[in-house]
């Protein structure tokens, strides 16, 4: 795999990732809610 259609390939995964995550936080928690926007830095420096 060349290593730009690795990059594309993880960029997908990490977006389709961030997607779900932030659904599973808003449903868990309020969108203001401290541990839901930590959670969500968290996934943003994978």
């Amino acid at each position: 795999m060349s290593g730009e259609a690795n990059e594309s390939f993880r960029m997908i995964i990490k977006r389709f990732f961030f997607d779900s995550w932030t659904k599973i936080i808003e449903t868990r928690a309020g969108k203001n809610d401290k541990t839901s926007r930590l959670a969500i830095s968290m996934v943003i420096k994978v």
